[in-house]
């Protein structure tokens, strides 16, 4: 089978360290193992063709528009990339026999294709879900992105979604049917890189990673950060990943301001490669992902395919799979004093309960192993071809 992937985002040079092009650079490489043929087609900085390690990837160069009105201007570039990179699928189905397309969802990309061949759109993300709090995108922006990402589902076969929430959110706004088909996690790093966690041997530290933004929960974070390193005075706070602004202050110097006396007991990382951040997850003693919404956050994944107890969001997609207090720990979304009771509770754990949670949670990440993951991939790709089949008669 040849499954061409048409995405707004793929590895560019070296490993994934985002969401996206971290999934497809997975299950573009467990396709190719089980004898399948993937293609990518991802919009870049310049076109360009590349052979990665037997994968095909088609690079298409999209100028933005420019315009102050945030919301015509991701009309005008939404409209651009899907008509020209709809074009470049049909250029490349003359030449290429594919039985199956899978659109992201983002910036509507399916929005102008009218090909013959069975296409489905993977939900990347819902913009109804990712910036339901409109802090860091305004309503109007979010709407925008919904309807775009809703529409554009009208030219797909089928439409399926990483975790349940999604599906569901995304199942009743567009009333449409979602499947979930949970994605496939393996540690493809061969090599770490142990020069930073070496600099945090010794040390007892909690962990966050991941893009430090408002709906991540770096916010909720700071405001319960004193009391914590106030209370737990041999531990350190350690972060990773790029710094946005919340409520106008940047990242960095807001949780260094609210850890006061112990902000040297704050450390923070640049956004790592996977060499360099899988040593830092493994010396954790825990790991805080408060984020206020997810599609299966990669992070979560991450940490608990190394026996991490994760403390994740009810409600946020970690749900999914942290069962609380069996294989991790769930808070509740944006609330800094529960997020705190629940630091407590696995600070209170006993070295036997802690053992058999981080158990629980490797087991748990096992099943989304690419031999079973991609196995029902590939069996939904499958139905959705004998389904158009069907049609066809």
């Amino acid at each position: 089978m040849t499954i061409l992937f048409a995405t707004t985002d793929y590895v560019g040079s070296g490993k994934p360290m985002t969401g996206l092009p971290a999934y497809l650079y997975r299950v573009s490489r467990a396709l190719s193992d089980m004898g399948h043929t993937p293609i990518i087609m991802t919009l870049g900085h310049h076109d360009f063709y590349r052979n990665d390690d037997g994968i095909e990837v088609y690079t298409i160069y999209v100028p933005s528009s420019y315009y102050k009105n945030k919301c015509v201007g991701y009309i005008c570039d939404a409209v651009s990339k899907s008509r020209i990179m709809n074009r470049r699928i049909k250029e490349l189905s003359y030449r290429r026999h594919i039985d199956v397309i899978q659109f992201t969802s983002l910036m509507g990309l399916p929005l102008c294709y009218t090909g013959d061949i069975p296409a489905v759109l993977r939900l990347s993300s819902y913009a109804r879900i990712a910036f339901s709090t409109h802090i860091s995108v305004e309503k109007t922006l979010v709407e925008t992105m919904a309807f775009f990402e809703r529409h554009s589902a009208k030219r797909c076969v089928a439409v399926y979604a990483p975790c349940q929430a999604t599906a569901d959110q995304f199942g009743r706004d567009a009333g449409r049917k979602v499947y979930v088909l949970e994605p496939p996690f393996q540690n493809e790093v061969e090599c770490y890189d142990y020069s930073l966690a070496d600099g945090l041997k010794g040390k007892k530290y909690i962990f966050f990673f991941g893009i430090l933004s408002p709906e991540k929960g770096i916010g909720v974070i700071a405001e319960i950060i004193y009391r914590f390193l106030d209370a737990y005075r041999d531990y350190t706070f350690v972060f990773a990943g790029q710094p946005y602004e919340v409520n106008g202050i940047h990242a960095h110097t807001l949780l260094k301001q609210r850890a006061k006396e112990y902000a040297d007991r704050v450390i923070l990382f640049k956004p790592l490669p996977h060499e360099q951040l899988y040593p830092i997850i493994m010396g954790a003693e825990f790991i805080v992902l408060p984020y206020f919404n997810d599609n299966l956050a990669n992070a979560c994944l991450e940490a608990m395919s190394f026996a991490k107890v994760v403390i994740g969001t009810d409600g946020g997609s970690f749900e999914q799979v942290i069962e609380h207090g069996y294989n991790g720990v769930l808070c509740q979304r944006n609330d800094p004093e529960d997020l705190l009771v629940q630091l407590q509770y696995v600070m209170n754990l006993s070295s036997e309960e802690k053992c058999e949670m981080e158990k629980n949670a490797k087991r748990r990440i096992d099943l989304l192993k690419p031999e079973i993951a991609v196995k029902k991939l590939v069996r939904f790709y499958g139905r959705v071809l004998r389904y158009r089949g069907r049609n066809k008669e």
